[in-house]
């Protein structure tokens, strides 16, 4: 381990890390570093993340990296106990925090969940596609967080579906809604549903055929919503047989995932407009009832 001063404390660095960041850079002076202590040199006062922006400064082109300005300064500023990580700013806040940067949780939906995550998988996905950088990393959380997106819009789309057929949930099918992370439990009854609704809103065998396909080829790699986010999975076994599977093009993945997510997404636009009809529909109806009723009384 190296380690830096910190104030009267040490702020361990690992040696592999710092060794890889300059064998991937190919850093002047390489194996050079002391074997027990490391210091920046006119800044023996850094903290442990201190420490970190410095030797990426040393080591890294930041030009290549582009490195966004905010994140820089993070990592100069130390951490205090007082910090509250989650709360609003208000306009005029001193400091680089912006009060349009305040998202707005409190009238969320379960489209929110889920539109978000497909749209920071496809920034990250496009970051990695035109910079053709950092696509080791990147292609965990890409992967994720569309497979995420998939399973909130097929857990949305299922109680409308089955609104619009006219087919009541029983509490077992219900019960994947709230528990199940299964995207070939969540599709089986989704399809089912589906299957009442054939050839309305543009549904097609062929469309169906797809889809089918796309949510097995992602099962057979990530069943229990695990491969994308940990290592191993809970026995212990490695998360993604690499020996099958030693690379993914997150450009191909992107590519499909976006037709995959786009048809959920329209489909579910079409269904919520359907299902606001249906229930204008029947609050008319049921005032032309009570009005025929108090007419007759």
């Amino acid at each position: 381990m190296f380690f830096a001063p910190n104030r009267g404390r040490n702020a361990a660095v690992p040696a592999s890390a710092i060794e890889r960041m300059m064998d991937r850079w190919e850093v002047p002076e390489k194996g050079k570093l002391p074997g027990t202590v490391i210091s920046c040199p006119g800044c023996p006062e850094l903290n442990g993340m201190q420490l970190w922006y410095c030797l990426f400064t040393m080591a890294t082109p930041f030009d290549h990296l582009d490195i966004p300005d905010w994140v820089k300064n993070a990592w100069t500023e130390p951490m205090t106990q007082n910090d509250v990580l989650f709360r609003s700013v208000k306009a005029g806040e001193a400091g680089a925090h912006n009060w349009e940067t305040n998202a707005v949780v409190s009238r969320t939906s379960d489209y929110a969940y889920a539109e978000g995550y497909r749209r920071a998988a496809r920034l990250l996905a496009d970051y990695a596609i035109s910079e053709k950088w950092d696509i080791d990393f990147l292609v965990y959380p890409i992967a994720f967080m569309y497979r995420h997106n998939i399973e909130l819009q097929l857990k949305r789309l299922i109680p409308d579906a089955a609104f619009l057929a006219n087919v009541a949930l029983s509490d077992d099918n219900r019960k994947p809604l709230r528990s199940s992370h299964r995207l070939d439990e969540l599709w089986g009854l989704f399809k089912s549903l589906l299957a009442h609704l054939e050839g309305e809103f543009g549904l097609n065998m062929d469309d169906l055929k797809a889809i089918e396909s796309y949510i097995n080829q992602i099962h057979q790699i990530d069943d229990l919503s695990f491969s994308f986010r940990y290592i191993t999975r809970k026995s212990g076994d490695p998360s993604i047989d690499t020996t099958k599977l030693p690379h993914i093009n997150i450009g191909v993945l992107a590519n499909a995932m976006e037709k995959l997510t786009g048809y959920f997404s329209g489909l579910g636009d079409a269904f919520e407009e359907s299902v606001k009809a249906e229930y204008e529909m029947r609050a008319e109806a049921y005032a032309d009832y009570r009005s025929a009723y108090a007419d007759g009384g």
